[in-house]
């Protein structure tokens, strides 16, 4: 990539024509799942590799990512 050029991660997010693609062909729930993971809560894959049920907060209904496993695990 040349220097002068800027490069965002927008660039490679995907659209949602994409995602719903990506979404069609899980071929079972356990796929779907972690598709649909870092499509909706913009986890890192490294993350959804290695969540913890510790890091899941039923009651708030939120994932709490230890800033350690993300800067570890992210590729």
């Amino acid at each position: 990539m040349p220097l002068n050029k800027i490069h965002s991660a927008k660039q490679d997010a995907i659209n949602d024509v994409e995602a719903t693609m990506l979404l069609n062909a899980c071929r079972d729930l356990l796929d779907n799942l972690i598709v649909r993971l870092p499509l909706y809560s913009g986890m890192r894959i490294g993350e959804v590799q290695h969540l913890k049920t510790a890091w899941l907060d039923w009651e708030k209904e939120i994932i709490n990512i230890p800033w350690s496993a993300s800067t570890t695990f992210a590729g």
